[in-house]
């Protein structure tokens, strides 16, 4: 009974030394647990890529492709710990539900039937099911937070939910792309927006500068995607109040924000990162100035020399406008107009 096991346990091996010597660093599979499944996965997101055929991408969806993901998806975050703690086991979810979500990015990129059909798939699962990612995900960031857990380059479970934050952000973008229809299912969905504006304004302050920027940069594309579209979702992000969220004690502002309507909190964030651009802009330009002037002391006689040819460049080119000026006054001029008398 046991040899048959035995040829698939070394080929397991064999499989996982092979993503390790390619890959050097594999945070998507569990190489010591590798099946068969996780391998047709990865080869369904290499074909479905955006450079992939558009018929191909049909033919998924036609042989349920989008439903056994979306499916999958809203299992997976079924299982997810209530507690939102930060284990390996519950890390590793987010991790699983990412895979699923890269796919589905795949299959709605730029195809507004795949779009649809994953949006009305059982009653709007997916919505349902990306609204929940985005609180698990944004609860458990701010849990580890509470724990005094680094979070930059530091846990790599952690970086395996911010992981499937993005991942989720990104295939939102595609489904919201050029389609008003999935915008407005989108948008008036309950708590969809505001869960968004709240990923995008409380991030924890030790979240890390990379991904912050990229929670900005894919948040509020996501954002554009909603707002361009439909007009009543504008009006549901101008009523959003965050007065009662429990994140705001993770962005180290005053009480007096805690008053402030959601778009008066969005400007305020753009202005706050447009003045750290421009200080860190002033003091780069500083320091190069200073170093420029420290190394350029020297050869100072040698920028002389080659200035002066440029000069004499210049000298003669007065000289010749000089007598072109001249040869004007004559008459003289090159497209034949004279000087009236």
């Amino acid at each position: 009974a046991e040899w048959p096991l035995r040829p698939g346990t070394n080929f397991r091996k064999k499989i996982g030394d092979l993503f390790r010597q390619e890959l050097k660093t594999v945070d998507f599979i569990d190489l010591d647990n590798i099946s068969t499944a996780d391998l047709v996965h990865e080869v369904l997101i290499f074909l479905t890529a955006p450079t992939a055929d558009v018929d191909f991408r049909e033919f998924i969806r036609t042989m349920g492709g989008v439903d056994f993901f979306i499916l999958s998806f809203d299992f997976i975050l079924s299982r997810l710990d209530k507690y939102h703690r930060v284990s390996n086991e519950n890390c590793q979810r987010f991790s699983k539900i990412e895979r699923c979500l890269q796919m589905l990015e795949n299959l709605t990129y730029m195809n507004s039937d795949n779009q649809n059909y994953a949006l009305n798939f059982k009653n709007k699962m997916i919505v349902k099911s990306t609204h929940g990612t985005l609180t698990n995900c944004l609860s458990v960031i701010h849990k580890s937070r509470s724990n005094k857990i680094k979070l930059l380059g530091k846990s790599k479970n952690l970086d395996n939910v911010f992981d499937c934050l993005f991942s989720t952000f990104r295939m939102m973008l595609n489904l919201t792309h050029g389609n008003e229809y999935t915008c407005t299912e989108i948008g008036k969905y309950k708590g969809m927006i505001e869960v968004i504006l709240e990923t995008i304004l409380f991030l924890p302050s030790n979240a890390g500068t990379k991904h912050k920027l990229d929670c900005y940069t894919l948040g509020l594309g996501l954002l554009i995607n909603l707002l361009g579209e439909v007009p009543s979702n504008r009006n549901i992000l101008a009523k959003c109040r965050f007065d009662s969220s429990p994140w705001f004690d993770a962005v180290e502002d005053s009480i007096e924000d805690r008053n402030k309507t959601s778009v008066e909190l969005i400007i305020q964030t753009f202005l706050k990162f447009h003045n750290s651009s421009a200080e860190l802009e002033k003091q780069t330009f500083s320091e190069a100035e200073s170093l420029c002037m420290q190394e350029g002391e020297e050869p100072t006689e040698v920028e002389l020399e080659i200035e002066e040819p440029g000069l004499e460049k210049r000298e003669s080119n007065s000289a010749s406008s000089a007598s072109k000026s001249e040869e004007e006054k004559n008459g003289d001029d090159p497209f034949g107009y004279k000087e009236p008398a």
